[in-house]
């Protein structure tokens, strides 16, 4: 090829290279606001293709908002109850319902017994009620608080139940006969579930409210027993590992602490969401995984699920909630069962499974 032809050849790119430009300068303001429509649309609508495409299975469970979850020690089922008064049993790895019981009242709190055979339902009211998942029968009911019974927590032996509700003294009654047993008058819940029995049973853990930290009550003495000290914060959920030995609060300013009770000590802490930890915490089976989430969202901030090591505080994985309808998606509650699944209760009466992407281990 001749010197003069790749001059020639060259000279067609450069005018080609100018029409276009010439080109996008014309239409640079079409060009611009196309760039800025889509930059905007993808940011509202990429939430809800990665929600739709983790999410394994969506089950339209109660008429309104699904308020509480629990899960028995055995995987095998789950409880939900809602605003719809009804509380309702799925079996695992199936999902197959059973209208389980029915009340007057919306439901705001469940807990099943360590050996999965009673279950506790908390209701609006203030009452609980202790029935038998087998058949269905009341073993109790009694009036517990004056307000909705936010937290409900078993004892390891099955024979206790630990109660809240909010801004009030946390209560301890018979699983048996519905006896009160005693209160813990300087314990006060803030309106969410931060109570749970440790040292099989001996002991509750609890924030330590405008004093941060947690703190550990004896159980039959209901007196205070020590105190772990820890940031200033306001807990709005609280959880346990199944070892027993380390202890997760979600706090109002969307933090995560970690506390050791062997070392009795506070382990580390990070920012986890934008918004209040409030919906509830819960620890993998093997206690490796802590999930957190949260129940307010808007059009700027979406209600999000993530997953963290418990080992080292890093996120594993995170889901995130559509921005349409964002106050109804929120999370309320939560539960790990097997093969990593993670269930979610939503404010729009649906039950969420969603596919959590655990990082494997090198040998």
């Amino acid at each position: 090829m001749s010197f003069l032809s790749v001059d020639k050849q060259r000279s067609r790119y450069w005018a080609s290279w100018l029409r276009l430009s010439r080109c996008c300068t014309k239409y640079h303001k079409s060009i611009a606001m196309f760039t800025l429509v889509f930059g905007i649309a993808f940011w509202w609508w990429y939430p809800s293709f990665d929600c739709y495409l983790r999410c394994a299975r969506t089950i339209a469970a109660h008429r309104g908002s699904v308020n509480c979850l629990a899960v028995n020690p055995q995987e095998t089922m789950f409880a939900t109850g809602g605003d719809d008064g009804i509380v309702r049993t799925w079996s695992l790895p199936l999902y197959e319902a059973s209208r389980f019981l029915s009340f007057k009242t919306p439901v705001s709190s469940l807990a099943i017994s360590p050996d999965g055979v009673f279950i506790a339902v908390g209701l609006y009211n203030g009452r609980i009620s202790v029935y038998s998942l087998a058949d269905a029968q009341q073993l109790v009911d009694f009036q517990a608080h004056d307000g909705p019974v936010v937290g409900l927590s078993y004892a390891p032996g099955g024979d206790v139940i630990a109660s809240e509700t909010a801004f009030a003294p946390a209560e301890l009654w018979s699983s048996k006969t519905g006896a009160s047993i005693g209160r813990l008058m300087s314990h006060e819940s803030g309106g969410t579930a931060a109570l749970a029995f440790i040292e099989s049973g001996s002991q509750l853990v609890a924030p330590g409210a405008s004093r941060g930290g947690l703190l550990i009550w004896d159980v039959e003495s209901r007196s205070q027993r020590l105190q772990i000290a820890g940031p200033e914060a306001h807990v709005g959920s609280l959880a346990v590992s199944p070892r027993g030995d380390v202890v997760a609060a979600g706090t109002w300013h969307s933090q995560i602490h970690l506390f050791s009770l062997v070392e009795r000590r506070h382990l580390k802490s990070w920012r986890a969401h934008e918004t209040p930890i409030n919906s509830g915490l819960v620890f993998s089976k093997d206690g490796s995984l802590l999930a957190s989430g949260v129940a307010m969202g808007n059009v700027l901030c979406v209600p999000t699920l993530k997953v963290w090591s418990v080992e080292t505080g890093a996120s594993v994985d995170m889901i995130r909630m559509p921005r349409f309808g964002a106050a109804s998606n929120g999370f309320t509650a939560l539960g790990f069962v097997a093969d990593s699944n993670v269930l979610s209760t939503h404010a729009d009466g649906r039950i969420r499974v969603w596919r959590i992407r655990v990082p494997t281990k090198e040998l």
